[in-house]
């Protein structure tokens, strides 16, 4: 008696293995959304300025905690050693009161508390680069649900 193949001649083991870490990617995407939004939501209740945050780190660093943008800006949000974080490498201010070593950790609760401290105090045109092309003036309303839809 000849059983069925699990799987049929003409499916390519690279096919199913790029569907299984694509479907992984995803969950992974959802549960830093996830963790982003409620980090930020500690720290306020302002839907403009949550909204704006998360759609600064969706397009500036797709949620990645560990990018480094350039030797200054560390983290998620490019937090910026020259005035926000130290590095014991830039003469800064400090204003956020933390290390930069501190920022690429699991602990987004510091970064969502400085990212907060920067939009209240500089505005969302500390990060002009990301923010001016892909969030002002955007519907952001997507970024304060967690219905989050990616409309690319």
């Amino acid at each position: 008696m000849n059983t069925p193949d699990l799987f049929p001649q003409h499916i390519d083991m690279k096919i199913i293995i790029v569907l299984i870490f694509a479907a992984v990617a995803d969950i992974s995407w959802a549960t830093s959304f996830c963790s982003w939004i409620t980090a930020i939501k500690r720290h306020t209740q302002d839907e403009n300025v949550i909204a704006n945050l998360m759609c600064i780190i969706d397009h500036g660093s797709g949620f990645n905690e560990i990018k480094k943008k350039d030797k200054y800006d560390y983290g998620a949000f490019g937090i910026n050693s020259r005035m926000w974080c130290k590095d014991c490498k830039t003469k800064t201010e400090n204003l956020c009161n933390m290390y930069c070593a501190d920022i690429p950790n699991q602990n987004l609760d510091g970064d969502a508390k400085c990212a907060v401290q920067i939009a209240k105090t500089q505005g969302f045109t500390a990060w002009k680069s990301v923010w001016e092309p892909k969030c002002k003036d955007k519907d952001l309303s997507r970024y304060v649900t967690y219905q989050y839809i990616d409309p690319e």
